[in-house]
């Protein structure tokens, strides 16, 4: 599983990369693309941290959109690295952009380029002020709740579980859905998205943005590739044209994804990037028999990265195992060495779901 923005961590990708030429020349390339947009390199974040870095992370945009990208094509090459095969890649938000990158679909570079004009488009288009708002509430509800509050810039932009909808529209209407929210004791956040992302009245941008990425080659994945934006496979060059297309205002149907590749028999979910909200995704929309993996949980945890790959490993010699949102691009990494073990996430099948992640934490910067 490929997470959107806000799924990186400060200087956690320098003992990830240290030994790799080939990474390390992957997120160079990134920069000089940040650079063409008037962006300041990301890779300078990822491969050292302090907290100068860590408080400029809501103020440059190469830190909000490419930060995560970076960190999933990393750990997207060091599981190929470590021969855990794929059965389904799956992204979230502009995560399907590294999820295609994984499958090359993309090319790594191409992918960059994506995300830098998806925002050029977005800030080269007149738009009024927008924003998101998560609600902690099943979506049938939420609509509901939009229609009452009587915006048409309202719309559901993210359901990642049957309590956790996300809202995007014109920054006064989602205010007065919060407003609304508070008064049915339906607990409701605003964001720290820049922008009503996933959302029709970003027509006139995803046109701009169609227009100024139609020369970028895409192919068609490698292997399997799941888009919540489209609700099914991307199989072809042409769904991977009309996903890019879609980017800025189809919905993202993450919780329908989970249960349609759980249902397609996967099990077992990796979530390749910073963080473990997919993971508590899956947790809250899957049965006790799927079992969830964060990589890199925080970035303390990244010299624990190379152990994790090891199990995966093994939990691939069970018959029928079906490991999800893993690489199958050609980026490639040195071998690790590894040492020691780290339990994977498992639950005993008796046990029920556990919760959706919190509130709390969907309310850090980009994560929807």
């Amino acid at each position: 599983m490929f997470p959107g923005p806000g799924a990186h961590s400060p200087g956690s990708l320098g003992p990830l990369v240290s030994g790799s030429a080939e990474l390390r020349g992957m997120l160079e390339r990134i920069d000089r693309i940040a650079a063409e947009y008037g962006w300041e390199p990301v890779s300078d974040l990822l491969l050292r941290a302090d907290e100068a870095h860590a408080g400029e992370v809501k103020q440059r945009p190469e830190h909000y959109w490419l930060a995560f990208y970076s960190t999933s094509l990393v750990l997207a090459a060091m599981l190929r690295s470590a021969d855990v095969a794929a059965d389904v890649l799956v992204g979230h938000s502009s995560g399907e952009v590294a999820a295609l990158v994984a499958a090359d679909a993309l090319t790594a570079d191409a992918g960059a380029r994506v995300l830098c004009e998806r925002i050029r488009a977005v800030n080269d288009t007149a738009l009024p002020t927008g924003a998101m708002i998560a609600v902690e509430a099943a979506a049938r509800r939420v609509e509901h709740m939009c229609a009452a509050v009587g915006d048409v810039s309202l719309a559901v932009a993210v359901d990642n579980g049957p309590r956790q909808v996300v809202v995007s529209g014109r920054s006064y209407a989602v205010h007065r859905l919060q407003r609304l929210a508070e008064a049915l004791m339906v607990r409701a956040t605003v964001l720290e998205a820049p922008g009503a992302f996933h959302n029709p009245m970003f027509g006139g941008a995803a046109h701009r943005f169609a227009e100024a990425t139609a020369g970028i080659e895409v192919r068609a994945p490698l292997g399997r590739v799941y888009s919540p934006q489209l609700g099914r496979y991307v199989r072809s060059a042409g769904d991977v044209r009309e996903l890019l297309a879609g980017l800025l205002v189809l919905p993202v149907a993450f919780r329908q994804a989970l249960l349609h590749l759980y249902d397609d028999g996967v099990t077992d979910f990796v979530e390749c990037g910073a963080g473990q909200l997919l993971t508590g995704l899956v947790a809250a929309n899957l049965p006790a028999t799927a079992q969830a993996v964060p990589l890199l949980s925080d970035g303390a945890q990244a010299l624990s990265v190379p152990d994790v790959l090891a199990r995966l490993v093994g939990r691939q010699q069970r018959p029928r195992d079906a490991v999800s949102a893993v690489s199958r691009a050609p980026l490639t990494a040195p071998r690790f060495a590894v040492a020691g073990e780290v339990p994977p996430v498992e639950r005993d099948p008796s046990d029920r779901p556990a919760a959706a992640p919190a509130l709390t934490e969907l309310t850090r910067p980009g994560t929807v």
